[in-house]
């Protein structure tokens, strides 16, 4: 009966992926499935990839819901002829055991027969969750198995917020009990709230840029009212509308070709510098800072490129990025001017070697020969690795930059 039974885990789409976190079933518990149809959405590294139906059958079992995050190999779902019992099903899920990640071993554990009638042992989160399962005759994911363990919450106690209990019902029982528990005692002040599978990547990723990169920045003041001229006269003329980030990130791409020791990664002891720009950008979103990279940038003009970057940012905010639109990056450039922020140092995205923060454009005072006039002046803040970049060479970039902006001819 086993053999009819098919574990749906948590793939493996990437070398570094090492979690995955559901976003959104597609698939409903006890609906029938073909080969191919959209299951569910999981987020991966900055990305969300739907998961398809591997075989026909039934959807039997929903083992994480929305917000749960898992590692690779762990038993997600239960696809499974409708023929095959509930109870064949608890066995199942109480026998699986995941496998590391590389050795594709999870699923034939799983589905290897058992000896006798009788279920083998298991020790796993799982198979307290299938026991309870079977006698509460109410669904317990593994992972809310484990929460409970965690917190110290008795799993008969909680209620399911849907067909099965999940950590996230387990959690609110346990702030509930909590609160309800001691007369004296308040509220928690504060709402927990679980990093996604992205702001865990980022968590990490910067974590290793800033202990491994030694930064320096240097900055620059630009005046930008022949740029912004530049901006409104294009503007004017419909089609792209231009942002000022668009017009620095032309410049940007004219002073890496000028100065390519900058357009470089750093792998091992070896600085690659390459001919083309793949502009990456920093990109606000709700599951945190997204950095989808323009190819070919060099090839493209001021307005072919703004109209690429929005196309790149809204395709970031929806969560529609192919892994392709997140590799190959050579230069980054982020910017909050939009939010008034005068000047910021950003952090080195690794294997790059060097990333450019921009903030706003503002009236100050300048003097000049001519006395004292106001014009509306940017702070571009260069940073660093200065184990591929010496000072001289960013100030140089600095430079170029300032004079293509304060120009505007090449743009």
């Amino acid at each position: 009966m086993t053999a009819k039974i098919h574990a749906l885990t948590i793939p493996k789409w990437g070398i570094e992926m090492l979690e995955g976190t559901v976003v959104e079933w597609h698939g409903q518990e006890g609906g029938d499935l073909a080969p191919g149809d959209e299951l569910v959405d999981i987020e991966t590294d900055k990305i969300v990839n739907t998961l398809e139906a591997p075989v026909a059958g039934v959807l039997r079992r929903c083992l994480a819901g929305k917000g749960e995050t898992l590692k690779v190999g762990a038993l997600l779902g239960v696809i499974a002829p409708a023929d095959v019992d509930d109870e064949a099903i608890d066995a199942f899920v109480a026998a699986f055991q995941a496998a590391e990640p590389n050795s594709g071993e999870g699923r034939a554990a799983a589905e290897k027969p058992a000896a006798s009638e009788r279920p083998p042992a298991a020790t796993a989160p799982a198979a307290a969750a299938a026991a309870t399962a079977r006698t509460r005759r109410v669904r317990v994911s593994p992972t809310a198995v484990q929460r409970a363990k965690e917190l110290g919450v008795d799993i008969n106690l909680v209620q399911g917020s849907g067909r099965r209990i999940s950590a996230e019902d387990v959690e609110r029982f346990a702030q509930q009990q909590a609160a309800g528990g001691a007369d004296t005692q308040e509220r928690a002040p504060y709402e927990a709230i679980p990093l996604s599978a992205t702001r865990k990547t980022i968590a990490r990723r910067l974590v290793e840029a800033k202990q491994e990169i030694p930064h320096f920045y240097l900055s620059i003041d630009i005046d930008m009212e022949t740029a912004l001229a530049r901006r409104d006269d294009v503007n004017a003329k419909g089609g792209a509308r231009l942002s000022v980030n668009d017009v620095v990130m032309r410049a940007a791409v004219i002073c890496l070709q000028a100065v390519p020791d900058i357009n470089a990664h750093l792998v091992d002891e070896e600085i690659r510098r390459f001919p083309a720009v793949n502009l990456a950008m920093a990109v606000a979103t709700d599951r945190g800072i997204i950095t989808p990279v323009i190819h070919g940038a060099e090839n493209l003009g001021l307005s072919e490129l703004a109209e690429r970057a929005g196309e790149k940012s809204e395709r970031a905010r929806n969560a529609a990025l192919a892994k392709e639109d997140l590799e190959g990056g050579t230069f980054t450039i982020t910017n909050l001017g939009m939010y008034g922020i005068s000047a910021f140092q950003a952090i080195v995205n690794p294997p790059q070697v060097a990333i450019l923060a921009l903030g706003a454009c503002a009236e100050r005072a300048v003097a000049d020969s001519n006395g004292v006039r106001t014009a509306r002046l940017m702070t571009a803040t260069l940073s660093c690795d200065h184990r591929a970049v010496d000072g001289a060479l960013g100030a140089r970039f600095l430079s170029q930059l300032k004079a293509s902006l304060e120009s505007a001819a090449d743009l």
